[in-house]
């Protein structure tokens, strides 16, 4: 082999022909090399939402018939009348004119005396696409999200006694939400195929359409989690994702009022991320070879022998790493056969 080697140095056809021999790799493709650093993950999971109202400056009328308005504490308010209220403080405004107040049954109460505060639970299933770039142990990419979200009643924190506050049950307890966001991380931790990665997302968070974006303010959101990581194959890995998420909204009204809602949430993640290979599948239809190899023309081809989502070490192959007699009932067995 060393003599041919020589000889082909010399001679362009014996070069030719040695290379064809042995079948000399040549450099895979650069467009698929960069593809390979992109990493598409798909996720659903669950979340719970806290929301909390705040009346801070305001004042409120609870009716026994369960309506509850919201009012400005320097609006004139007669004995018996109030002379503008909001019932719709969450997704839109609703205003009242001339809103009776019945001093027996009718509860009143002023910021300026209490803390009034609402808090609503919420459930929501997410489903997320991110696309993330990989650099050493960092990455970076950008994501969107769809929340399918429903809202429970809204309890006061005070005042909780019958004949005072009530639950409210704002108009709209079915949304949808979409998110749009930055993604930023990186591995903290890895063993053999599991991995620890932190990463955050900033973006912005796209209210339904039941919700009057006229009268609605939003700011940016963050959302802070923890990704667990299998790796099952050099492009396929499967992932949980606890998170922790800070936003909030605020509602304005009439008279230079607002109402903020804080809408902190905790979310639970589960998906994969799969990427491009960065060589081709093998073209000979019956090859099975289990490492990464070449054909005629100096070409490298991966194999053909295992799923996307089994691991293949590409040196040497890993189609069965374990032995039948070793696998289930047959490994606490002295002699399996």
């Amino acid at each position: 082999m060393t003599s041919l080697s020589v000889s082909a140095q010399d001679d362009p056809e014996k070069k030719i022909l040695f290379d064809k021999f042995y079948n000399k790799p040549g450099p895979p493709s650069s467009i698929r090399a960069i593809l390979n650093k992109f990493s598409l993950g798909i996720s659903t999971g669950y979340g719970r939402t806290s929301y909390k109202s705040d009346f801070s400056g305001m004042a409120l009328l609870q009716k026994r018939d369960s309506a509850l308005f919201a009012f400005n504490t320097t609006s004139n308010i007669n004995d018996d009348e109030i002379t503008v209220g909001y019932s719709n403080w969450f997704n839109n405004v609703l205003a009242v004119d001339s809103i009776a107040i019945n001093p027996a049954n009718d509860f009143l109460v002023s910021s300026d005396s209490a803390d009034l505060q609402y808090k609503a639970k919420a459930r929501g299933i997410p489903l997320a696409f991110t696309l993330h770039y990989s650099f050493d142990r960092f990455r970076v990419g950008l994501g969107a999200s769809f929340e399918f979200h429903k809202i429970n009643d809204f309890n006061p924190l005070n005042f909780t006694d019958s004949l005072q506050l009530q639950s409210y049950r704002s108009p709209v307890s079915k949304a949808t939400f979409r998110r749009y966001f930055l993604t930023l991380g990186g591995r903290v931790y890895s063993y053999y195929d599991y991995s620890l990665v932190v990463d955050a997302q900033i973006g912005v968070l796209k209210l339904g359409k039941s919700f009057d974006k006229s009268v609605i303010k939003k700011g940016v959101y963050f959302n802070l989690g923890t990704s667990f990581e299998r790796e099952f194959s050099e492009y396929f890995t499967a992932f949980v994702r606890p998170s922790f998420e800070i936003k909030s909204f605020t509602t304005n009204l009439p008279e230079g009022l607002s109402v903020p809602h804080n809408q902190s949430a905790f979310f639970v993640n589960f998906g994969v991320y799969l990427k491009l290979p960065e060589l081709p599948k093998c073209k000979i239809r019956n090859c099975q070879i289990q490492i990464n190899h070449t054909h005629g023309g100096g070409k490298n081809w991966r194999s053909r022998m295992h799923p996307f989502f089994k691991k293949q070490n590409p040196h040497y192959g890993e189609n069965y790493p374990k032995l039948l007699k070793y696998k289930r009932k047959n490994k606490n067995k002295l002699n399996p056969f």
